[in-house]
Order: C-alpha cells, then structure tokens, then sequence
C-alpha cells in the first residue's frame, strides 16, 4: 500500500512527506451480516455489524439528524430557487432578441449579434472600414478565443493525468524501494521515516532510501550491530566454540580457566577476537 504523503508533491515540497501520501491500508465493504475489510494478507470478515450501529445511533438522535437535514436542505433549495429565477428573468429579457433574430439560445444570439454586419454600423462610419469584414474579423476572434479555452481545457486535463501518473509511478517505486530497505534493517518503518520532514526532502531530492536511511540512524545501525555482534561473540565463547588454529600457530589457551565469561566486558571480547583471528585456540574451564 501507499503511505507516502502526497504533499510531497505540492508546491515548496518542504517536509510535506509522510508517506502520512497516507494510503489507506485496507478497505472496507458493509453488508447486513457485516463489513468484509480487505487488508494486505487478505480479505477479513469483521461480525460487528456496522449498519445497525449505525441505524441505532440515528434512530438515537433523530430529532439532531432531521434538524441538520431541514436546514441545510432549505437554503440549497432556496439557493436553488433563486438561480432558476435569475435564469427565467434572463430569458425572459432576452425573448425579444431571439424573435428579432430568430434564434432559441444565448449562444446562438451572440453568434447571430457578432456576425451581423449592423452590429458594427457605428464603428465601420467612424473607421471608414467595412461592416462585414468587422463582423468577419470579430467572428473570428471569437472562434479563435473558443478554440485556445478549449485547448486549455485539454492540455489541463492531460497534464493532470501526466502528474497522477508520475506521482503514482513514484509512490509504487519508493514503497518497493522501502521492502528492499526493510530487508536490511527489519526495524525500518516507511511511515514513521516519512514523517521526518528531512527524510521525505532527501527522498524528494533523489538520495537513495537506503543511504537517506542510514545516515539519519547512523549511531542506532552501529550499536545495534555492536551489540549483536558482541552477543553471538559472548555465545560463542560460552560454548566453547573456539576458531580453529592455523598451521604453526600457538596454540596455548590465552585465558584463565577460573575467568567469568559473564563478567567480559566489550574490551575484553575485541581482544579475544583478536587472538582468535592471530590463529590462537580460545577454550574456558566448564
């Protein structure tokens, strides 16, 4: 699923990433024996069924539910009903205009106003210019202003689509980007990283989530590697499981059969690595 923000994408991009782009990570779908969710493992049934909570609650508060419905249904209908009456006055003005130049619509009107050569008597006797090459000329300007909102319209409309496409693209490609990370480190958390405002303008910059990842949890990768390393290292010891000794090397036990492998401090473990590595057979007393 998405979690990305897409703020990320709007304008300034600062911080606005969460991956917060947040995708809903399940959907659901109410019925009257339930509301079936589908969620990244599967389909779920939930048995709480929501539709009669929900039936229960309005029945509860009726009175509230009919007020609220009263009141906003009455001022669209009244806001309604004064736009159709602004709309029969309009028409009613303009009834004489369409008996005079026997058209039935506004659009239709304009044209029939912008192409009659009278319309332009005043200007073509000021001008010395010709009626008709006026409504000529005006006609097409209108078609040529009809034509760029038109084209407008479309080059909106497929920019829009370019942009939900790319942001799509990237969303897909960060999450998968982020399963590869969580591989890595099983404690990384695409969310929660994206809520980090630095993290989401790194990622928006084009630095790769692995290495925006790693350099924002430097310290916490390093101990816990130590630490990790530290403990199968202790485990080892305790086990006797010592690294086999290499030809010609002394193989002399370096520590004293009464030491507490559960007293060795961090030191004391790198030294024993150490020796190990110089081919020195490690072993402590049972």
């Amino acid at each position: 699923m998405y979690y990305l923000n897409l703020q990320l994408f709007g304008e300034g991009g600062e911080g606005g990433a969460s991956t917060g782009a947040e995708g809903a990570s399940s959907t659901g779908v109410t019925s009257e024996s339930g509301t079936e969710v589908t969620t990244e493992s599967g389909k779920e049934t939930v048995t709480e069924d929501r539709t009669a909570q929900y039936a229960k609650f309005k029945e509860e508060y009726k009175e509230e539910f009919q007020k609220d419905f009263d009141s906003k249904f009455g001022k669209r209908f009244k806001e309604h009903k004064q736009t159709e009456e602004k709309l029969r006055n309009v028409e009613s003005d303009l009834a004489p205009l369409y008996k005079m130049f026997k058209v039935d619509n506004s659009s239709d009107l304009l044209n029939a106003i912008i192409s009659n050569p009278s319309t332009y008597a005043n200007e073509a006797y000021e001008t010395g210019t010709d009626a008709e090459l006026l409504a000529a000329r005006n006609m097409l300007e209108v078609e040529r202003s009809k034509r760029k909102e038109e084209d407008d319209r479309k080059k909106a409309a497929e920019a829009e689509k370019t942009r939900v496409e790319a942001i799509s693209s990237q969303l897909k490609k960060w999450n998968e980007e982020g399963n590869k990370v969580k591989e890595l480190h099983p404690e990384f958390d695409l969310r929660t990283e994206m809520s980090n405002p630095a993290f989401g303008q790194m990622l928006k910059d084009g630095v790769p989530m692995l290495s925006i990842y790693r350099a924002l949890h430097h310290d916490d990768i390093a101990k816990a590697i130590e630490d990790k390393a530290k403990k199968a290292t202790t485990e080892l010891i305790r086990n006797g499981n010592g690294r086999p000794s290499e030809v010609g090397a002394d193989s002399t036990k370096a520590v004293s059969a009464d030491m507490d492998v559960n007293s060795l401090t961090g030191d004391d473990i790198d030294k024993i690595l150490e020796r190990v590595r110089m081919g020195e057979k490690i072993s402590f007393a049972p």
